[in-house]
C-alpha cells in the first residue's frame, strides 16, 4: 500500500478535465494480473482478439481484466498461460516463471 495518495496532473484544454496519474506515481505501483496478462499478451505477440478467442471471451472482456476492472477466472488464467508461455503461478502473483520475451524486442 501507498503512503502517499498517487499524484494527478491535468491534461488537455477542454472544458472536461481529464486527470491522469503521473509517471512518478504510477511507476512506484506493484504490477497487478492485468498489468501481467497485458505483458504475457505481448510478449506472445497476440491480439486481444487472438487472446479473445483462445479464451473463448471477446476482446473487451481481455482489456477489462489489462485495465483491472475485472478479474478472469480460474479456467481463464490457465488459458492464458497456456498461450502465453508463462506460469499461471505468474500472473496470479507475479512470481515464478514470467513470458519469455524474444531477442532484439524492447520492453
Amino acid at each position: 500500500m501507498l503512503d502517499h495518495p498517487p499524484r494527478y496532473v491535468k491534461r488537455g484544454r477542454s472544458k472536461r478535465i481529464r486527470w491522469r496519474e503521473s509517471a512518478d506515481s504510477a511507476s512506484t505501483r506493484p504490477m497487478t494480473i492485468g498489468h501481467r496478462i497485458e505483458q504475457a499478451r505481448k510478449a506472445a505477440g497476440l491480439s486481444r482478439h487472438r487472446l479473445g478467442v483462445a479464451c473463448d471471451v471477446t476482446p473487451d472482456t481481455i482489456a477489462s481484466w489489462e485495465a483491472g476492472r475485472v478479474e478472469p477466472r480460474a479456467s481463464a488464467i490457465t488459458s492464458i498461460a497456456e498461450r502465453c508461455g508463462c506460469a499461471a503461478s505468474w500472473l496470479l502473483t507475479g512470481e515464478g516463471q514470467g513470458p519469455r520475451i524474444p531477442s532484439g524486442v524492447a520492453s
